[in-house]
């Protein structure tokens, strides 16, 4: 909680960042617009509330072995409105 994610193919902030501004996140040409690069550039503003992992014995495998992130803006945090909070979803 509240640390660094493992990332396993991308960074879940940029992926959080691009989707909550309506931009789909997996889109190559969408990575290369000077809009984009703003708010890659503006990562740095999410927080990591949440991350996990799969554990196959226990039945939480999500999607071949991935990982669960759930983050938070820091503005939204501190205003406690976690209505604005994103899970994102990331396998190998």
């Amino acid at each position: 909680m509240l640390g660094y994610p493992a990332e396993i193919r991308h960074d879940p902030f940029v992926t959080c960042q691009l989707a909550s501004h309506g931009l789909e996140p997996q889109t190559s040409d969408d990575r290369k617009s000077d809009e984009v690069t703003r708010l890659r550039d503006a990562r740095e503003g999410w927080r990591l509330l949440l991350q996990v992992d799969s554990i196959s014995e226990i039945g939480m495998d999500w999607a071949d072995s991935g990982l669960l992130y759930h983050s938070i803006r820091d503005e939204d945090l501190r205003a406690r409105d976690w209505d604005n909070s994103w899970l994102i979803m990331e396998s190998l």
